[in-house]
């Protein structure tokens, strides 16, 4: 079962109530040949939206046939280059796709500036594997354009079917590209006897859009002069950014959140309850997990440790599953099924823990969890695409305050769910009746990287000793993040690359790895390092940066322009103890730790020090640091002051003390 699942089958009831004809597709014919370039075309020498781009799109025209569970897209687009940097990137095309996609009737041609049309030849079309496109895994074909110069004016049509049971996902259209717009416009043909329902959402348009249907019941709408859309590292998810537009068919009217989704919640109570039954079954499996406790906190922490070690959650590796079980994986399942089969889905294993809970009375509802890789606020948009871009999840209520599970294989501490799941509001299902209730962020002390060092530095320069490196919460769901899908071979393998990167030359021996799936125990990782020439000798001096773990890194924002409101993973501490034993000898000619500051308006504190320790027979610099951010998001317009603050800490980070032989 997916997600939508339960939506599906409440749009089914209300809408077909009788079987739908199937249509045939009409591709209006502007979009099968191709349309006559003009001269002010060829002569134009830069973008009319924005003079540094290296290319521009003239217009990308799109026409939509719907038909519930198939849809078709016939597109047309038209690219200028400008200079040999756009021809160098335009000069590739690259149409994705995924396994509900079928893409078809690929042609394009190059019109160079002194109008000569050169055709393109099909068979440079090529099938690529799966490749990452944003934050989705997707199949790509791709070809070369022929003869791409500067001036240059470039087509490409392609026809793309969509086949499935939920479509709502494919149909939120971009207004926006990576490249500056003169022209988007779309035609939509509506699903048949469902065009009562037809709703339109605009978001992040700059003026508004006119959904007016043509005497043939086309609806055509287009956004003008749209700039381009920048992608940034640490920013909100892409539908939080660019244009788009939404096309739905609401299942309820509303003119407000609150209303639509306790109407929501009334449509779709009849199609979840069914799966939350407690029957004689899973009562008296309830029962025995919780045993003599009486405690709701931990009747909840003993129930989704059983449903964590007991039922597999087959989405996370179909790999595991024999072939029946894959096809059983597709199909609603109820709990006591569950119980007898031991897989299932993620929403069918929140199901599961919902209906355990009730049975032993505590107040337990199925939650659709945000996903902050998807989209933020979804509740928001008065759209059943809430149940495309959320996460299936369960809300407890203890002691009046909710408490979030999110069923996956790695066990954190009860009621802190992983880091893109928080930050955001939930959808709550309860019997008839639908709600949106916050998942509070947790704080920074929760998600530590706790780092310590006993090191040696020599009179050439040379470092080495122990290193280690502790993660909780967030920080050690982040760090397995990394190591996702690799044998323990290559994980550790993975870290000392990444230890080597950092400290070019360093030659890493007794890495010792703690990687689990049991977050609430220790993950990081120790391990013995050797640097040669670590610090920079210089005649008599030696010159040391103490704070090791921060030797190589770029600053955090590098950028100095920014178009984005900003999103961090999670609010952490960043912790470190560095000792090293100087070299006999040698005393501290200079440098000094930089002074504490906090910044509360940012979430921010910061504190460095470092210390001259004197032992029986040898001196040492201790060199601490303590990092704390306390923010997942933060408006473009503070993005100025916090790289301010940000640079800071990377220059007191790279302070250098300046050693000198006696």
């Amino acid at each position: 079962m997916k997600i939508p699942e339960i939506i599906r089958l409440a749009a089914i009831s209300l809408f077909l109530s009788v079987s739908l004809p199937v249509l045939v597709a009409a591709q209006p014919e502007d979009l099968k040949n191709w349309r006559p370039v003009s001269k002010e075309e060829l002569a134009l020498k830069s973008s009319t939206i924005d003079k540094e781009a290296n290319a521009e799109i003239l217009f990308a025209d799109t026409y939509i046939e719907d038909e519930f569970r198939k849809i078709e897209f016939y597109r047309y687009m038209r690219i200028k280059v400008f200079n040999e940097r756009g021809a160098q990137e335009q000069g590739s095309v690259e149409i994705p796709y995924d396994n509900k996609e079928q893409v078809t009737e690929i042609s394009a041609r190059t019109i160079k500036p002194d109008g000569e049309i050169v055709p393109f030849d099909p068979q440079e079309i090529r099938d690529r594997d799966l490749i990452k496109v944003g934050k989705r895994q997707r199949r790509m074909k791709s070809f070369a354009m022929p003869a791409v110069v500067p001036g240059a004016i470039l087509e490409f049509r392609w026809r793309t079917v969509v086949k499935g049971s939920s479509l709502v996902a494919e149909r939120a259209l971009p207004l926006q590209f990576e490249l500056p717009s003169q022209r988007i416009r779309y035609r939509y043909r509506p699903i048949k006897y469902m065009e009562s329902a037809l709703v339109f959402h605009g978001l992040q348009t700059d003026s508004a859009i006119d959904f007016i249907p043509d005497k043939n019941g086309i609806y055509s709408f287009e956004q003008l002069n749209k700039p381009a859309y920048h992608e940034e590292p640490l920013s909100l998810p892409e539908r939080n950014v660019y244009s788009w537009c939404l096309i739905n068919y609401q299942a309820v009217s509303a003119t407000n959140r609150r209303t639509y989704w306790r109407r929501m919640g009334e449509v779709l109570s009849p199609y979840v309850e069914k799966y939350l039954k407690v029957n004689k079954e899973v009562r008296e499996k309830a029962e025995e997990v919780v045993g003599d406790t009486r405690e709701p906190r931990q009747k909840f922490a003993r129930l989704v440790e059983f449903v964590r070690t007991s039922v597999r959650i087959g989405d996370e590796d179909r790999r595991s599953l024999t072939a029946q079980q894959a096809k059983d994986l597709e199909e609603l399942r109820k709990p006591d099924d569950l119980l007898k089969q031991r897989y299932g889905t993620r929403e069918n294993v929140a199901m599961l823990l919902v209906a355990m809970a009730s049975a032993v009375g505590l107040d337990a509802q199925l939650a659709y969890l945000p996903n902050r890789r998807e989209f933020l606020n979804a509740g928001g948009l008065l759209s059943d695409l809430i149940l495309y871009v959320t996460v299936p999840g369960v809300v407890v209520t203890i002691d009046q305050k909710p408490v979030f599970y999110y069923p996956t294989s790695r066990k954190l501490p009860l009621g802190m769910v992983p880091a893109m799941q928080m930050g955001d509001e939930a959808l709550v299902l309860e019997p008839g009746n639908a709600r949106l209730v916050r998942v509070e962020e947790t704080p920074p002390e929760q998600s530590r990287r706790v780092t310590k060092g006993e090191l040696r530095l020599t009179a050439d320069g040379a470092l080495s000793g122990q290193v280690s490196h502790r993660f909780t919460g967030h920080a050690a769901e982040e760090f397995l993040d990394g190591l996702k899908n690799l044998t323990p071979a290559e994980s550790e393998e993975r870290v000392t690359e990444q230890i080597v990167a950092q400290l070019p030359g360093a030659k890493v021996t007794s890495l010792a790895l703690k990687a689990g799936d049991d977050l609430t125990g220790e993950i990081g990782y120790s391990f013995e390092v050797a640097v040669p020439g670590y610090a920079r000798k210089t005649g008599t001096r030696l010159f040391l940066q103490p704070a090791l773990t921060r030797k190589g890194l770029k600053p955090l924002l590098e950028s100095s322009v920014r178009y984005n409101d900003l999103q961090f993973n999670f609010p952490y501490q960043d912790s470190a103890d560095i000792r090293i034993e100087i070299p006999k000898g040698y005393v501290v000619e200079a440098g000094e730790g930089p002074q504490p500051f906090a910044y509360p308006n940012y979430g921010l504190s910061y504190e460095a020090t470092f210390s001259l320790l004197q032992g029986e027979n040898s001196s040492y610099i201790q060199a601490k640091r303590d990092f704390t951010f306390n923010r997942i998001y933060l408006p473009r317009n503070y993005y100025d002051e916090l790289k301010r603050m940000m640079d800071l800490i990377h220059l007191m980070d790279n302070q250098i003390l300046s050693l000198r032989q006696q």
